[in-house]
């Protein structure tokens, strides 16, 4: 059995998703759709608009999300920062990066084998 504080955190981080989140769609790198429970935020850095899900499932890297038709790759951040030392062991946050091809259109400075 855990400590007081462990159930405590447990009892936390449901009544956050069931608040604020919704169950969405994530393509594993191994091509499996796989269904978490999470919600977006849209946060200003460096003054550009950063899209950023926000959730307690551990997402392998390279994941992917459709979001208002756009896919995304998901590239894990940090857990959302706390009052402590450490950051939130509630919430996990990931950023959303629009997937791209840059080289396969030519513009890339690295060669591409040919």
């Amino acid at each position: 059995m855990g400590s007081a504080f462990e159930a405590a955190r447990d009892e936390m981080r449901q009544a956050l998703l069931r608040i604020f989140a919704m169950p969405m769609a994530v393509l594993w790198p191994d091509a499996t759709t796989h269904t978490i429970d999470g919600y977006l935020r849209t946060k200003e850095i460096n003054a550009v608009n950063v899209r950023r899900l926000l959730t307690d499932a551990v997402v392998p890297a390279q994941s992917v999300m459709l979001v208002d038709g756009v896919r995304y790759v998901l590239s894990y951040n940090s857990p959302q920062p706390s009052k402590g030392e450490r950051g939130s062991q509630i919430v996990r946050e990931y950023i959303l990066m629009p997937e791209t091809s840059g080289g396969g259109h030519g513009w890339s400075e690295f060669d591409n084998g040919n």
